[in-house]
């Protein structure tokens, strides 16, 4: 049956591990979307210019769907990150071909937003993105953000230029990193 065949591979997400955990195992990348929407959800009515919410819940449902395809890069994989962009393009071709047509226009119509980066919508999309993973990292209060090579520093220089356009964001992550320096989990 192709229908379900195409939906039992969008569900493949779930399969899909990161570097973030989840108790005692790895998080996946479905796991951090729907964390990427709880945090839309919450910090969507505290910043102060107009966005379209429907529109900021699809770029976070779809932005990482891609990753059924190509996996995920982590964002300190120098390498990795030099390839991501065009491994993801060619994945997200690959992907709507094997997902119902129902969704695979919106897929690629918000994914390629996403990337692209400009709307209003899509700069608080990545946001999040960049938010989920140290709001995951602060329920276990992990130390092991330094043995993967997280410092002050490095989470400045990869996240806090995504948080600039929405003073409520970058007041939250000054706020959680000072947090987190003084729990020691940072220096």
């Amino acid at each position: 049956m192709k229908e379900l065949e195409e939906l039992k591979h969008l569900m493949k997400l779930k399969e899909v591990l990161r570097r973030d955990e989840v108790g005692d195992r790895r998080a996946s990348t479905a796991e951090h979307t729907w964390g990427c929407m709880i945090l839309a959800d919450h910090f969507i009515k505290r910043v102060d210019q107009p966005l379209d919410e429907l529109k900021v819940m699809k770029l976070l449902l779809y932005h990482d769907l891609v990753e059924v395809e190509v996996g995920d890069t982590f964002l300190l994989d120098v390498e990795g990150q030099k390839t991501k962009a065009e491994r993801e393009k060619n994945g997200s071709r690959i992907l709507a071909k094997k997902i119902p047509g129902s969704i695979s226009d919106d897929f690629i119509r918000f994914f390629e937003e996403y990337e692209d980066g400009e709307t209003p919508e899509a700069k608080f999309a990545l946001a999040m993105d960049k938010l989920e993973p140290i709001v995951q990292w602060s329920l276990h209060g992990t130390e092991k953000l330094t043995s993967l090579g997280w410092t002050e520093q490095v989470i400045r220089d990869l996240k806090e230029k995504h948080m600039e356009p929405f003073p409520e964001l970058l007041k939250f992550f000054n706020d959680w990193l000072e947090h987190m320096k003084e729990e020691g989990y940072v220096k």
